[in-house]
């Protein structure tokens, strides 16, 4: 891939710059605060955004100084044999960012896949990756391993010397993922994560159902005391109708006893009216009425004749004084027969023989009783009334706590969800095996291709200082160690020169040996900026063979004048004033 063309329509104090480049070497020269890094600052904000790292944002950084709606430009490149232009609007955030890549030849429309920058999907680098092999920004000529988040670059080294199918990072984020997939403990969403909460919810399940067991006893306790009372208070109840009954049973002595006294009375009013009282009245009466009119008509002294009137005269006050008591005695009869019907009903029309085994029932009672002390009936009564609702109440909540939980159910979930942990337990542990296997085999291989690299770097940086060094280790965190006589140092004990040298070689050879057919661009801000003139010559000399073996574009930005005369010879070079 090259760039072939950019125009910006604002990006940082740059508006309305359109800017053409070669295929080969490309030098973007000017003064301080020209704008040199901001060129490749947008040319990197293209390839993989804007970055939020830092204090200061890029997008803050870069925003347009006069213009914020004009935030952005496109970018004209080729790659494999065809020609694209990518046009990059930025918004006020990543979501508001707008990318279309068309293809120039057809017109057409490219769709890059969902989630992918152009950098990625054209270079096949993450934009860490990138950062550590490719685009160097200014005084940053040291490599950050921990840009490269997924050991890429370090991957790519390795395929490239062991040929292996699949980079080493791939198959260790594989695993990692599979890892992550199973067990997550910040997001919680692991398939054992769940199944742990799951067994949570299970054991909390079955510790409840201790609960309700338990409360289930203490109600189960409570119920029997309120029948205990029940049944107490069903005794004094029973005790106090058994002495009813007793004080009944007096009671239906008297009322048979005064029912015989009433029949015995009826019975005498009852003869008493069979008299043929009325009869005899009637033809005494009668008698002295004739006995009066033959006296009347007899010579007999007047005064003697009303003898027989008077004697009529007084079976007439008789008559009517037998007549009255008549009357009365019928009353009376009526009267008894009321009151004999009522007793009969008051004895609820059961013989004595019934009676009396009520009476027994009673006096077994009362011989059975605990001597109980006299009781309002109603008190007693109401207690029952309330101990009856209460015992209802708790049976029911007897069987709310039994229907609550289905401790089979719970039983066989716990089963199955301990035989699912267990096998993703299991799972987990092979993968973690062979992950930490991975990194071993990781480790070893670098045992492998770090001496070729280093021997790369060594011979580029043999050029560069002029033999000076050639002999060089380099870590897995990309720090690099130089030979002396006395023995390997750490590159903080050269000066920044000496440094960017290193540096520089390291970036040549990795970018060599992960793409040894000259694919990838390099990208370097100002790379020269502690060199002197020598040490300027002999990377120049570096670039210029680089590019000239891999065929591969180069773009770099210089501020100091000095850089010319090294750059006047170099055909390949396109020198760009600012």
């Amino acid at each position: 891939m090259y760039i072939s063309k950019i125009r910006i329509y604002g990006f940082g104090r740059l508006k309305n710059l359109e800017m053409d480049f070669s295929k080969d070497i490309n030098i973007i020269y000017g003064p301080n605060e020209s704008g040199k890094s901001t060129i490749l600052a947008f040319i990197k904000a293209c390839l993989y955004g804007l970055s939020s790292r830092g204090n200061l944002s890029e997008r803050t950084k870069y925003a347009p100084w006069d213009n914020p709606q004009s935030f952005g430009g496109e970018i004209f490149f080729e790659h494999e044999n065809r020609k694209y232009r990518y046009i990059c609007t930025f918004g006020k955030s990543k979501r508001n960012n707008e990318y279309t890549l068309y293809n120039e030849t057809t017109g057409e429309k490219v769709t890059i896949p969902s989630g992918m920058s152009l950098g990625e999907y054209i270079f096949n680098l993450s934009e860490g990756a990138f950062d550590s092999s490719i685009f160097a920004p200014q005084l940053q000529s040291k490599i950050d391993a921990s840009r490269d988040k997924d050991g890429q670059i370090m991957s790519l080294i390795a395929k490239s010397q062991v040929g292996e199918e699949e980079s080493i990072n791939i198959v260790e984020r594989r695993l990692k993922n599979a890892m992550d997939t199973i067990k997550a403990p910040r997001s919680g969403k692991g398939i054992l994560d769940k199944l742990y909460a799951l067994k949570k919810e299970n054991d909390d399940a079955f510790n409840k159902i201790k609960e309700e067991e338990d409360h289930l006893k203490m109600i189960k306790i409570e119920l029997e005391s309120l029948v205990a009372e029940k049944e107490e208070i069903d005794e004094r109840i029973n005790f106090f109708y058994a002495k009813e009954r007793i004080r009944h049973r007096n009671m239906v002595f008297q009322q048979m006893s005064k029912i015989d006294h009433l029949q015995e009375a009826m019975q005498k009013t009852s003869e008493k009216r069979a008299k043929p009282s009325s009869k005899i009245y009637y033809i005494s009466t009668l008698l002295l009425l004739v006995l009066s009119g033959v006296l009347y008509f007899l010579p007999i002294p007047t005064p003697f004749a009303f003898i027989p009137i008077l004697f009529v005269m007084v079976l007439s006050v008789l008559a009517s004084r037998q007549k009255n008591e008549v009357n009365k005695a019928a009353m009376t009869m009526m009267e008894l027969k009321k009151e004999t019907e009522l007793l009969e009903h008051m004895l609820q029309g059961k013989d004595l023989s019934e009676h009396e085994k009520d009476w027994k029932k009673a006096e077994e009672v009362l011989r059975n009783s605990k001597g109980f002390e006299e009781e309002s009936i109603n008190v007693l009564v109401k207690r029952q009334e309330e101990l009856t609702k209460m015992i209802a109440f708790k049976n029911a909540q007897i069987q709310t706590a039994k229907s609550a939980f289905d401790y089979a159910s719970l039983l066989e979930e716990k089963k199955h969800l301990k035989e699912k942990t267990n096998y993703y337990e299991d799972k987990y542990k092979a993968l973690e095996i062979a992950y930490e296997t991975v990194r071993d085999s990781y480790s070893q291989l670098q045992n492998l291709f770090g001496p070729k690299i280093a021997d790369e770097t060594g011979k580029i940086l043999k050029v560069l200082t002029n033999s000076t060094h050639d002999n060089i280790r380099i870590s897995k965190d990309f720090d690099i160690s130089v030979d002396e006589e006395t023995g390997y140092f750490p590159h903080q004990f050269y000066s920044g020169g000496t440094i960017d040298q290193v540096y520089l070689a390291f970036r040549l050879a990795v970018s060599k040996i992960i793409a040894p057919y000259g694919a990838l661009p390099l990208y370097l801000d100002d790379p020269f900026v502690q060199y002197d003139d020598e040490r300027l010559e002999s990377a120049m000399y570096c670039i210029k063979k680089h590019n000239s073996i891999h065929n591969n574009q180069i773009i770099l930005t210089a501020c100091h004048k000095r850089i010319l005369p090294h750059v006047k010879n170099i055909r390949q070079v396109n020198l760009i004033n600012i």
